[in-house]
């Protein structure tokens, strides 16, 4: 499979009508109530919205992948950080006669 290099991204600039003090406060935060529910949730722009929400860091890395554009870099450092010995255990392929 041939790695695709993705397009750089525009710069969106967002400006806030009014000061803030919090990030939740933001006119373009769409976070929800913030409880534990919401705790290690990665903060991501909504192109739909138009606001930043809360998503989950497996829908990011599932998103990402979704078009086959993973960096070589990405690649290498998770085959460096996974070994499938840990990840598979121990396997009975059964007997062969």
């Amino acid at each position: 499979m041939a790695i695709i290099r993705r397009a750089s991204a525009t710069r969106v600039v967002v400006q806030s009508t009014k000061p803030v003090r919090e990030l939740q406060d933001a006119t373009d935060v769409d976070f929800g109530t913030l409880n534990a529910a919401a705790d290690g949730k990665i903060v991501s722009w909504d192109n739909n919205t138009g606001k930043f929400v809360l998503v989950d860091a497996d829908t990011i890395l599932g998103r990402s992948s979704e078009d086959g554009n993973l960096s070589d870099q990405f690649i290498t450092q998770i085959e460096t950080q996974i070994n499938l010995g840990d990840a598979l255990g121990d396997i009975d392929g059964g007997l062969f006669s």
